[in-house]
């Protein structure tokens, strides 16, 4: 049993194979209350709670690095052979990726297109003959990244999954990209927790391939 932290109001099913010890760093370095921070959903109204992944990712420590190795190594079982991220948190990753496997193609996807210049929406120089992965911090309506690929698609690129840190297991992004011809493939699954401990995380082996961790829901 390992003690837990106050704030972490969510189960955390991670992936076989990824460092679980460093996604719960990521996580509970990124977790906020609206307490502390203000954050408000696309409809305007303010969250509870959040994740900000871009301040563990722009910590300059090591967490960018080796999340980025266990994006890549999950890319890799996938066939890919290219990622592509979104937004500020994507376009981190992406550029980490590549700078730490060499193996590996990448590009951005613009969140419109840009007005002057080449006035491209989709950088970088990806190949139509490479399998292609998405890349991003959060999972939540699965809007973006099925956008996304809209947009990779559009110019012919074989775009077959998505890889984010962290999925929003209750809401419907799974089942989005599923819908749009996309594995999803997330290194952690959060769902909120029933446990009522209010000192310990329990973890318990659901699978071969899951582990679960159990916290107190405030």
């Amino acid at each position: 049993m390992v003690p837990v932290s106050p704030n972490r109001v969510h189960a955390l099913s991670v992936l076989a194979g990824i460092d679980t010890q460093l996604i719960q760093d990521i996580y509970d370095t990124s977790f906020f209350y609206s307490s502390d921070r203000v954050s408000y959903y696309s409809n305007g109204n303010s969250a509870r709670w959040g994740l900000d992944c871009r301040i563990p990712l722009l910590s300059g420590g090591d967490l960018l690095s080796n999340i980025s190795n266990d994006i890549a190594g999950q890319v890799r079982l996938l066939g890919g052979q290219q990622v592509v991220g979104i937004g500020c948190a994507g376009t981190l990753l992406v550029g980490s990726i590549l700078a730490l496997n060499h193996d590996l193609q990448g590009g951005i996807v613009r969140s419109q297109r840009k007005k002057h210049g080449f006035k491209r929406i989709v950088e970088g120089d990806l190949r139509r003959e490479c399998r292609t992965i998405l890349v991003d911090d959060i999972l939540s309506s699965g809007n973006t990244l099925v956008n996304a690929a809209d947009e990779l698609r559009a110019i012919g690129l074989d775009v077959c999954a998505a890889v984010p840190i962290f999925d929003f297991a209750w809401r419907t992004g799974a089942k989005r990209l599923t819908k749009a011809g996309l594995l999803c493939s997330p290194l952690c699954s959060l769902s909120y927790s029933s446990s009522r401990d209010n000192s310990y995380i329990k973890w318990e082996t659901v699978n071969t391939k899951q582990v679960i961790w159990e916290s107190r829901h405030e």
